[in-house]
């Protein structure tokens, strides 16, 4: 890495470049997002919070259904607000329009709101409703 751009030591030691994701980029870098050890000790500590409160609740989040019905049916009204990267009005207005019913549509619809594929969104949404129509040129 030294070789490609330049570094700095973090407040924890880590090594972190200097550059922008845009600028990284450019020297053929790719930025990664990982969820972080923190978050992680944060939903370990709400459940245990949960339990302590709620003992008769066995919360135990590696064993939350990605298919429950009540789930899907507010992400589907749009109601999102405090869900990390959900919560914007256009998000919500898409999770209205594509009424995502399986954990698959949620990875679709995340990967897909950014701004570069953001203009196939009209696209998934209609073949998910069963409508086929797109702008692409298929060529043979």
């Amino acid at each position: 890495m030294v070789e490609h751009c330049p570094l700095y030591r973090g407040k924890n030691d880590e090594l972190v470049i200097q550059y922008d994701m845009k600028k990284a980029e450019e020297i053929g870098l790719i930025k990664f997002d990982f969820l972080g050890l923190k978050t992680l000790t944060f939903l370990k500590k709400a459940e245990e919070m949960v339990n302590r409160r709620h003992p008769e609740a066995h919360l135990k989040l590696d064993r939350i259904s990605l298919a429950d019905p009540k789930t899907f049916d507010l992400l589907c009204q749009g109601d999102t607000n405090g869900i990390f990267q959900l919560e914007s009005s256009g998000m919500q207005d898409l999770l209205r329009r594509a009424k995502p019913n399986r954990f698959a549509d949620i990875v679709a619809i995340t990967s897909l709101y950014r701004p570069g594929p953001m203009v196939m969104l009209d696209d998934y949404v209609g073949r998910k409703h069963g409508q086929f129509r797109s702008n692409m040129i298929l060529l043979s």
